[in-house]
């Protein structure tokens, strides 16, 4: 990649990496970068780019990971923001 203190050429190639991912669904945002699937399938493909980054010669790679799983309701990114929207709506 080069040696910027810019992330935005790392996030990009792993965005490309997400989207050769069917089964996965994103959403970016200035702060990170939000996916929708299930759990053996997000780990392989965040695996997956951090694994690329190595290969680019990036020879740190740091990530946040934070997940929500739930058995009682279907969820989605865009019902979560939704969601927001309505609460934030009604304030």
């Amino acid at each position: 990649m080069n040696s910027s203190t810019s992330a935005s050429k790392c996030v990009a190639a792993c965005i490309k990496v997400i989207q050769n991912c069917e089964d996965i669904k994103y959403s970016c945002h200035a702060c990170g970068t939000s996916l929708e699937g299930d759990y053996a399938t997000v780990t392989k493909v965040v695996g997956e780019c951090v694994d690329m980054l190595h290969t680019h010669g990036i020879a740190r790679v740091m990530a946040h990971f934070s997940f929500s799983s739930r058995t009682d309701a279907e969820e989605s990114i865009a019902g979560r923001m939704e969601s927001l929207k309505a609460q934030c709506d009604n304030s």
